[in-house]
C-alpha cells in the first residue's frame, strides 16, 4: 500500500468526500486523463466552497503495480492518495467495497477508470446531493467520446432488453426504438433533474457514503456486471442530474470477448434471481 498526502486543513462546515477507482488491465493514458479531470472537479469544488477534504482509493485487480505507481507519481494531486495492489482480481464490486467500508467522508463516487468527469462534476453533484436530503446517489448525464448522449440511466430490465441492448446489431435495435427509448429513460429533461430512477450505472455514482454502508456496499454475490443495477435497488431515492457531465470510453460486455458474455450471462442469472424475472 502506498499513501502520499497534501496537507490541508480540514472545515468541518464542508463536506468530505471518498472517492474509488478499480483498475484491471489499465489504459495509461486514459487513467492519466480521468485522474487529471478528477484533479481539476475537486479544485473548482473547493474554490465554490462546496467540498473540503478528498480521499483517493486506486484499487488495483490487474497486477500493474509499477505501471499504477507511475501514473500517480506523474500527476501532482491535491487529495489523499491511497493504491492498494490485490494479489488476485476478487472482482468489481468487493473492491470498491475495500474503500467504501474504510471511508469517513459524507460522500463517496465510485468512478470508472474510462469514465471522465467535467470540471464542474463534483461541484453540481455535491449541491445537488445537499439540497436534497431524500436523494441518496445522483446519476450524470453521459456523452460517448464522440459527443453523443449515452443513456445510462435504465428501468427495470427484461430479458428481450437486455438481449437487444447488449447483443443485436443497430439494424435490429432501430426496430424496437420505442422499446428501448423507455427502457432507457430517454423521456428525461436535458436541463431538469429528475427524481426516483429505478437503475445507475457503476461507471460514475456519487452517493451518501452513509447510504452505501447501510446496505454493506455492493453484494460480493457479483464478479463482473449487474452489481450496479443490484446496488440501485437496495439504495434509496436516484435522481439524474443532467449538469453532471461525464464522457464515459466504456463498452458492452459483447464487445470484449467470450470471458465478459460468461461474466455478464452468470451475473444477470444472479440478479434476477435475487429480483424477479421479467421475460419481456
Amino acid at each position: 500500500m502506498d499513501v502520499s498526502s497534501n496537507a490541508r486543513v480540514e472545515n468541518p462546515m464542508i463536506p468530505g468526500l471518498s472517492i474509488s477507482i478499480v483498475t484491471c488491465g489499465i489504459d495509461e493514458s486514459l487513467l492519466t486523463t480521468v485522474l487529471d479531470n478528477v484533479q481539476q472537479s475537486v479544485t473548482q469544488a473547493r474554490q465554490q466552497q462546496v467540498l473540503d477534504e478528498v480521499q483517493l482509493h486506486i484499487i488495483d485487480n490487474g497486477h500493474e503495480e509499477a505501471l499504477l505507481r507511475k501514473i500517480v507519481g506523474s500527476l501532482d494531486l491535491a487529495v489523499v492518495v491511497t493504491t492498494t495492489i490485490n494479489n488476485t482480481n476478487i472482482g468489481f464490486g468487493r473492491a470498491h467495497n475495500m474503500a467504501i467500508n474504510a471511508s469517513i467522508a459524507e460522500y463517496h463516487l465510485i468512478l470508472n477508470p474510462d469514465a471522465i468527469p467535467d470540471v464542474i462534476a463534483l461541484t453540481q453533484g455535491i449541491r445537488y446531493l445537499t439540497a436534497n436530503p431524500d436523494v441518496e446517489l445522483v446519476a450524470p448525464a453521459v456523452l460517448t467520446p464522440s459527443g453523443e448522449q449515452h443513456h445510462l440511466c435504465r428501468r427495470y430490465p427484461s430479458l428481450f432488453n437486455l438481449f437487444l441492448r447488449g447483443f443485436m446489431p443497430r439494424s435490429i435495435t432501430t426496430m424496437f426504438n420505442n422499446r428501448l427509448a423507455h427502457y432507457e429513460y430517454r423521456e428525461l429533461s436535458p436541463e431538469e433533474p429528475s427524481g426516483k430512477i429505478t437503475l445507475a450505472s457503476g461507471c460514475f455514482m456519487l452517493c451518501r457514503t452513509s447510504a452505501l454502508q447501510r446496505i454493506h456496499g455492493f453484494s460480493e454475490k457479483y464478479f463482473l456486471y449487474f452489481e450496479d443495477y443490484d446496488l440501485s435497488l437496495r439504495l434509496g431515492e436516484i435522481a439524474y442530474l443532467p449538469s453532471m457531465k461525464i464522457v464515459h470510453h466504456g463498452g458492452g460486455a459483447s464487445h470484449k470477448g467470450i470471458l465478459h458474455i460468461f461474466y455478464f450471462c452468470r451475473s444477470a442469472v444472479t440478479f434476477y434471481r435475487t429480483h424477479g424475472w421479467l421475460v419481456v
